[in-house]
């Protein structure tokens, strides 16, 4: 079954229901606050094998906290994060969370100002990234509560 968003919250709720095996949130306006939220909800599903995110404005700090979902989630064979602006910073942490098991994903795309990226090229160069921490479904539920309620509205 194939799911549309057009918000991070419609995002997140998809991903919680876990009916879904493709993900389109491309175009929704998530940034990094709403690839976070996303992310959170990522580590924990086991439906979608294909989520789409481009041209979202996901930048470092997001492509981080999708790298770390993608260390606990055992379903995601697709992901794809085209035009957005994903640094070497964010490209290193997926890198790393690719060379550290990173799941099923066989299928990573993302097109950035220095080029197209895909699965062979985000592989982590000997020692240049550092090992990254899994995100589980409990320690970002403690994360959320220990920072607080938070004053930014999700889109």
């Amino acid at each position: 079954m194939e799911c549309a968003a057009h918000s991070a919250h419609e995002a997140a709720l998809a991903l919680r229901r876990g009916r879904a095996t493709t993900l389109s949130a491309s175009d929704s306006g998530l940034g990094d606050l709403g690839a976070e939220r996303v992310a959170v909800e990522l580590a924990c599903n086991r439906s979608v094998q294909t989520l789409r995110l481009s041209d979202n404005d996901i930048r470092d700090g997001g492509a981080r906290t999708l790298a770390e979902a993608l260390l606990e989630n055992s379903a995601l064979t697709a992901l794809s994060l085209n035009r957005n602006g994903i640094g070497p910073e964010g490209a290193h942490s997926l890198a790393a969370a690719l060379s550290d098991g990173g799941g099923p994903l066989t299928d990573l795309s993302a097109t950035t100002p220095w080029g197209t990226w895909e699965r062979r090229t985000w592989r982590r160069p000997c020692g240049a990234a550092p090992r990254l921490r899994p995100l589980t479904c409990a320690s970002t539920a403690s994360a959320t509560l220990a920072r607080g309620p938070s004053r930014r509205r999700w889109r």
